[in-house]
């Protein structure tokens, strides 16, 4: 008798136990239609994955990275630690959290990196209501800059140290300050002259500021960018090269200097007609901007933060919890970054610290 195999034994198995094989296949059959879909799934799933939203869905930014809001400070209201119409923020070299008020009533308040009020002084008081610009500089002193008026106070209590009044030349208006990569104070103002065929022209000078304007150079806009000039009210950083970037919001560009007033290159641009969308690397109402250590510029539009290497080129944009769609026009008026590269904004009736990976 020939020798029988394990596949002869299971053949006559099911031959004579037709019932149980029926049962047996049957449930083969509906394993493996389930393990069967589980993996068509799963390779479905893959797929989203790797190629993100689908058209009917969100944009591929919604995939991108978001900030992590790690604290608030303050509130709408009047007193210590409570905010009215809160438009400037600086850290300075004691890691103080430094916020400026706008209005008739504007004022100085500090605060310790945890929220902590340090103080308030009253600037109004001090004759600079609402303010143009202000920045604190390294060694302990905030510069403000209020119409054609330059005044210097010590910023912990309020005390007037000086004041320069460039009115007495016709023309001069204070614009912008910064902080610059030695810790000093920059400040910008634009000079209105009429050339001999009588046409106005504002001319854009850039100056270190200690106790006097010292070191102005004068910024080389090309001149077809000179028709902005008569409503420019820009946002001014710098990077750690000393390279000056300004936001300009009335044409949605920002602009690239160097110290000695070289005009490097520009970037951005408007884009008030795409409604509800975004198209990056250019602007939907910009409001304020900022340098990390990195050099990578940050600017903050209605729909969010973009994010622009040292030259111009886009990189990214990063959703703000709180802060992005149209409706949030208005909401930073100023950032800035602190040392554990935590990103500080001030946001009239609050002040809020993020993080974020790029």
């Amino acid at each position: 008798m020939p020798c029988e195999t394990r596949l002869d034994r299971m053949l006559r198995w099911f031959k004579n136990n037709r019932f149980f094989s029926i049962i047996l296949l049957i449930v083969v059959i509906v394993v493996g239609a389930s393990q069967l879909m589980d993996a068509i799934s799963e390779m479905i799933d893959a797929g989203r994955r790797v190629t993100g939203p689908s058209a009917a869905g969100a944009s591929s930014e919604d995939s991108g990275p978001s900030a992590t809001l790690l604290k608030r400070i303050g509130s709408s209201g009047t007193g210590l630690g409570y905010f009215r119409d809160a438009r400037f923020l600086m850290l300075d070299s004691d890691r103080q959290v430094i916020v400026g008020e706008f209005g008739d009533r504007s004022r100085i308040q500090r605060f310790k990196p945890d929220g902590t009020a340090l103080g308030q002084w009253s600037l109004a008081d001090a004759g600079d209501k609402s303010p143009t610009t202000m920045e604190a500089s390294s060694d302990g002193r905030l510069v403000v800059g209020n119409g054609s008026k330059l005044s210097e106070y010590e910023l912990n209590s309020g005390r007037l140290l000086k004041r320069t009044e460039l009115g007495e030349m016709e023309g001069f208006d204070i614009i912008a300050t910064g902080s610059s990569a030695t810790g000093g104070v920059l400040v910008q103002y634009q000079h209105e002259r009429e050339d001999d065929k009588g046409d106005t022209h504002w001319d854009m000078f850039i100056c270190d500021y200690a106790g006097a304007l010292r070191n102005c150079a004068l910024l080389t806009i090309p001149k077809d960018y000179y028709n902005y000039l008569d409503d420019w009210k820009p946002r001014l950083t710098l990077d750690g090269d000393n390279n000056l970037y300004l936001l300009n919001d009335t044409n949605s560009f920002v602009y690239k200097f160097t110290r000695n007033g070289e005009f490097l290159t520009r970037f951005g641009g408007d884009d008030r007609t795409s409604g509800e969308s975004r198209r990056p690397g250019v602007f939907h109402i910009p409001e304020s901007l900022t340098v990390d250590g990195k050099g990578l510029v940050y600017v903050k539009d209605a729909f969010g933060l973009q994010v622009f290497d040292s030259s111009g080129r886009f990189l990214q944009s990063i959703a703000v919890p709180g802060l992005e769609g149209p409706e949030a026009y208005g909401n930073i008026d100023d950032m800035s970054f602190d040392r554990n590269h935590n990103l500080w904004a001030v946001a009239r009736d609050r002040v809020c610290q993020y993080r974020f990976k790029l």
